[in-house]
């Protein structure tokens, strides 16, 4: 099974009229041999389907009654839909999404890092960091990125009465950042939107372990679409220049890069699958402003921030058909 991950808003001056059909849109997709699941996110004045094109093959229009909106926020909607789309092959793909008269076309790749082959269970993370391959990395950065991971760490071990991430580390204990360029310059960049793990790559040339879920931290990536997102079985990626969001060698939680890691790390521990009573459909939960991966009305109460505090959609919640992610590989008890 391959995911793709999460993407922000594709933006752009409309008219009066487009404006009414599409602001902006977001999408999340999962894909295996079987479905694609699409999450969009936009403004409307109207419940209008929206057409789904991927590789240029119509999908179908998502139909009105999926849509759910949020008048305090502009109209804001969300649309949910999961359809049967058959194997996408290994490689770039085109998803075009028709909403009124605008197509907003993204590209998206598919890996087979983990795919129809023996698998790995992966049982730890490990941090990279990635720079330019015609500039230098920015001083000090890999040391920060370890700190809050620490950060996190002892957070997590909080919230779990002792249960926290595994990563890759030194003798003594502490995360190991493995430094790497990328294989694109700097120009190039800062336009790129795509994905940048290349797991096999890496397991290859002993960079990764074949056990390790990576982390990647990126710099000179503005224009990626997401402050950070988590693709099923390829890991972590956070475009630091994105959102601007850098890690800071003395934050405290939720500050200085934290707050962003935590969330996209509890994504990866399995928080929250598709049948999570509070869902957005797209990995996060809509009950609660504590919740970590909180994305519902209303601002993330950052003084109070926790797993799942009600117990009821990823963690602790006694429910065999939810994932509960106190059973991760990826966590071990200090």
């Amino acid at each position: 099974m391959t995911a793709v991950g999460e993407a922000k808003a594709a933006r752009g001056t409309a008219t009066q009229e487009q404006a009414a059909a599409l602001v902006f849109i977001d999408w999340y997709g999962q894909v295996d041999d079987r479905t694609v699941e699409l999450v969009l996110v936009g403004v409307s004045t109207k419940a209008k389907p929206l057409l789904v094109k991927v590789d240029g093959t119509p999908l179908a229009a998502i139909p009105a009654k999926s849509c759910t909106y949020r008048q305090a926020k502009a109209s804001k909607f969300k649309c949910t839909a999961t359809y049967r789309a058959g194997a996408l092959s290994f490689g770039e793909h085109t998803i075009e999404i028709l909403v009124g008269k605008r197509v907003v076309t993204k590209s998206v790749t598919t890996s087979d890092v983990y795919d129809d082959e023996p698998k790995v269970t992966p049982t730890r993370f490990h941090l990279l960091y990635m720079h330019p391959s015609d500039r230098a990395p920015v001083a000090g950065r890999a040391e920060a990125i370890g700190h809050i991971a620490q950060v996190v760490d002892a957070w997590f071990a909080q919230q779990m009465s002792g249960l926290s991430p595994r990563f890759v580390a030194d003798a003594t204990g502490n995360p190991i950042v493995t430094v790497i360029p990328s294989t694109k310059d700097a120009a190039t960049l800062s336009t790129y939107t795509g994905d940048l793990i290349d797991s096999r790559t890496w397991m290859a040339v002993g960079i990764l372990e074949p056990d390790a879920l990576p982390i990647l931290f990126i710099d000179g990536m503005p224009a990626a679409p997401s402050c950070g997102h988590y693709t099923w079985g390829l890991g972590i990626e956070i475009p630091m220049d994105s959102c601007q969001i850098y890690p800071d060698a003395a934050a405290r939680f939720p500050f200085g890069g934290t707050y962003l890691l935590a969330h996209e790390m509890t994504h990866a521990l399995g928080g929250a699958d598709r049948n999570a009573p509070h869902t957005d459909g797209g990995g996060h939960v809509t009950d609660d402003p504590r919740d970590i991966i909180f994305n519902g009305v209303g601002g993330r109460d950052w003084e109070h921030l926790a797993l799942d505090p009600g117990h009821d959609d990823y963690y602790l919640t006694g429910r065999s058909d939810l994932m509960n992610i106190e059973n991760s590989t990826l966590l071990e008890r200090h």
